[in-house]
């Protein structure tokens, strides 16, 4: 009786025949019936190529890196390149596990960050980079209107633990009666005090000519809220004080009218 041989390459030889006659030799030659280990594991099994055992598992390249390919032997045919490791410049993502191998996609270790990124119809600029197993986001930027009371500004943000933060605002506007204030930095347009007034669209107060204006907490957007005040406000004729003179407390309050 010809038994299979399990002395071929990772497989079997498989007899020519089954049973040969006294003073004849069981013959294994090359036939499609030989049998190779393990088939269908694609990691450790192997199939047949050109009377060969052949292993399922494979490496291979492509210009973004290096990995492995495996044989499905329902479908002839190999996989497609499983990256494990990414050319230089690049890094490995969305990764997944096969044959004991961590394998993905190479993505670039530099993108814009708006790429990711987004600020509420704004514009972002800056680069991300991929340090230490992770991206880092401090270059980003993001430059939008700023989210004001009393005018119109931007913002320039920096991408801060998934928020946008440390926003530096930059008045553009404010609204009439108000202005930017004293602060270096102002947040947002406050209102003009006593005896000053601002235009629509001013950065800047005016201060009133003469007198002062209705009270603190009025909105004060043009001369017309301005007023003389009997017994307080000077008028002169030059700078001479000789030519000056008092309104008397039977005045009143003159205001102004038509910018006059």
């Amino acid at each position: 009786n010809c038994e299979n041989k399990p002395d071929f390459g990772h497989g079997t030889w498989a007899p020519d025949t089954g049973v040969v006659y006294y003073n004849n030799v069981c013959q294994y030659t090359y036939t499609s019936n030989i049998s190779c280990d393990n088939p269908e594991n694609a990691c450790d099994g192997y199939h047949l190529e050109a009377g060969n055992c052949v292993s399922n598992f494979k490496e291979c390249s492509v210009s973004e890196g290096s990995g492995f390919q495996t044989y499905d032997n329902n479908t002839s045919s190999w996989s497609e390149c499983f990256i494990t490791q990414c050319a230089e410049g690049y890094h490995l993502e969305n990764t997944a596990n096969m044959c004991n191998l961590n394998y993905g996609t190479c993505v670039p270790d530099t993108n814009s960050c708006d790429s990711e990124l987004s600020c509420n119809n704004g514009t972002i600029t800056g680069t991300i980079r991929w340090q230490n197993n992770t991206y880092n986001y401090s270059d980003c930027k993001c430059n939008r209107p700023a989210n004001l009371n009393y005018g119109t500004g931007t913002e320039l943000c920096t991408w801060n633990d998934n928020t946008w933060s440390n926003c530096q605002i930059t008045l553009v506007t404010c609204f009439a009666g108000y202005w930017q204030g004293e602060s270096e930095n102002p947040t947002d347009c406050i209102k003009v005090s006593a005896g000053y007034f601002s235009d629509e669209n001013s950065l800047d107060r005016t201060k009133c000519p003469a007198g002062s204006t209705s009270n603190a907490d009025a909105t004060n957007t043009n001369i017309t809220n301005c007023y003389m005040t009997g017994g307080i406000t000077q008028i002169c004729d030059g700078n001479t004080p000789a030519n000056c003179f008092t309104l008397p407390n039977s005045v009143g309050n003159i205001y102004y009218h038509n910018g006059q």
